[in-house]
């Protein structure tokens, strides 16, 4: 099985960026490892915790984007929607507090 990845449109995220998930996760269950694969190439680790219908905790691992800048580690709270197909749209919606 494949770890879901969520398309990011920037080097990192940030209140009110919308992507797309390359297969729908579900908001019941277990935590579901993850993959973000920034625009400039950087890759990030996480881990998606459902909160809500149609809500996730992502916690990302520290990753370093292409220039060289060190993100740290971060939670977001992410709005999941459906797109019909098999993927989901996502938008950030504000960092989570650890």
């Amino acid at each position: 099985m494949s770890i879901p990845s969520f398309e990011g449109t920037y080097s990192h995220f940030f209140p009110g960026h919308k992507g797309v998930v390359d297969t729908a996760l579900s908001d019941k269950g277990p935590d579901q490892e993850v993959r973000v694969l920034f625009s400039d190439g950087a890759v990030a680790r996480g881990t998606c915790r459902p909160c809500g219908e149609g809500q996730c905790r992502l916690d990302l691992e520290p990753y370093r984007t292409a220039a060289g800048t060190e993100i740290g580690a971060k939670s977001w709270l992410v709005e999941l929607s459906p797109m019909g197909d098999g993927r989901m749209l996502y938008r950030i919606v504000s960092h989570w507090q650890r």
